[in-house]
């Protein structure tokens, strides 16, 4: 699980520049604090490493967390999120509301993260001169197994196959560990994988994830599926990841489809 964002400045033809990306994994602490507190987490990070653009200009952050409209307004009666707000009153910034589905950037700047908390994944690009104003993208998505866990609760195929295995059925090529279905493969070598069965819901986002990010570059069909085939499983995922692959325009544009 990792916090990332994205800080955006608008040009004068309106567009979005990106000028720094940055992310990092959660501390084992940080991972137990409530997903609120993560998403605080990641506005008061982000902000503060970005300090050097920020300060002393407006800006606009965006989070895909509704809840968190209200930092810069009112009390939470939570003392770690007072903190972090009061640390947050020396900036000047509105904050706006986005679906998940469009803060995707950050999103896989946060499924990505690197192992260690104190390091910093940045590219660096030129700052333009003159009036313009930036936008602050942050956002934290978690995509580990308690994310994973809670999603197979809501989908009738892994639940039932959840239910069984609580009851003490066996189910060839399924096991329960710690509350989460997993598939057993079996790969040539004799290597056996216990690998997380993805519920729907979560396909599109690990796709998205792994195809779509600035870290995966857009590969073609084969590769996005050997990098996806050993971490996670799920029915039909080659014809999944083919279909998702062929209707990427990106793809289709640079003919890296195969």
């Amino acid at each position: 699980m990792g916090i990332g964002g994205v800080l955006h400045q608008i040009t004068p033809s309106g567009h979005l520049q990106p000028v720094q990306y940055l992310s990092r994994s959660l501390s084992k602490r940080e991972q137990k604090y409530s997903v609120v507190e993560k998403e605080c987490l990641a506005m008061v990070w982000c902000i503060t490493k970005l300090r050097p653009y920020l300060y002393g200009r407006e800006f606009t952050l965006i989070t895909d967390h509704h809840p968190l409209c209200w930092l810069n307004k009112q009390s939470s009666k939570n003392g770690r999120l007072d903190r972090w707000s009061l640390q947050l009153q020396e900036y000047s910034f509105d904050i706006k509301h986005t679906p998940g589905s469009s803060n995707c950037v950050a999103d896989c700047l946060s499924r990505y993260p690197i192992q260690q908390p104190d390091d910093i994944v940045e590219e660096q690009f030129e700052l333009m001169h003159g009036p313009t104003y930036s936008v602050n993208l942050v956002n934290v998505v978690s995509f580990d197994s308690t994310r994973i866990c809670e999603q197979q609760q809501k989908d009738t195929v892994i639940k039932q196959i959840y239910q069984q295995l609580s009851n003490g059925k066996q189910r060839q090529s399924y096991t329960l560990k710690d509350g989460l279905v997993y598939k057993i493969i079996h790969r040539p070598g004799h290597c056996i994988l216990e690998l997380p069965y993805i519920p729907t819901s979560m396909i599109d986002q690990l796709l998205q994830a792994y195809h779509d990010s600035p870290t995966s570059g857009h590969l073609g069909i084969n590769k996005t599926w050997n990098k996806i085939r050993d971490p996670y499983f799920w029915p039909g995922m080659f014809k999944k990841i083919k279909h998702y692959v062929l209707s990427c325009t990106k793809c289709s544009k640079r003919l890296t489809i195969g």
